[in-house]
């Protein structure tokens, strides 16, 4: 393929398939504020503010976690929302700072001292997941450290 085909071809694609949104941003406020805390995450500006999108859109209810695409980290509501209505999950475990929690799906039949998915999602709802894992009837997932700001 030539180079003017592989141009013609990118240019249909980016025609048919993506939309630029113009986003405005005081400078200062983006230069002294908003980039180096993104910088600071190591993820591109693009991403970054994608994904902040998509949480938005998953926290307020207006869209579901399985219609946001699986490269958008999410929280760990959306991770747990996933897999709540998968009769096979059972346990959920959640790693926070290297220390691991259990919850069970439902509070039927358990003692009153176990934890269910919904206490999950009510403690560490609006936390980012760093990654999520199931196997047999187990869903785990690591949240993503706290970073002290300076």
């Amino acid at each position: 393929m030539s180079y003017d085909k592989d141009k013609e071809y990118i240019a249909k694609y980016l025609k048919d398939k993506q939309i630029r949104v113009p986003l405005n941003w005081l400078k200062e406020d983006f230069e002294n504020r908003v980039r180096p805390a993104i910088q600071k995450t190591g993820k591109p500006i693009s991403t970054f503010i994608k994904d902040a999108v998509n949480e938005k859109l998953i926290r307020e209810g207006l869209c579901l976690p399985e219609d946001i695409p699986s490269k958008a980290s999410g929280t760990v509501r959306a991770a747990i929302q996933k897999y709540i209505k998968n009769d096979k999950k059972k346990v959920l475990y959640i790693i926070d700072n290297e220390i691991m929690h259990g919850y069970v799906k439902s509070s039927e039949g358990m003692q009153s001292c176990e934890e269910t998915w919904e206490d999950a999602i009510n403690k560490y709802g609006d936390r980012m997941c760093e990654s999520v894992s199931d196997e047999d009837h187990v869903v785990e997932i690591r949240c993503k450290k706290i970073q002290a700001y300076k």
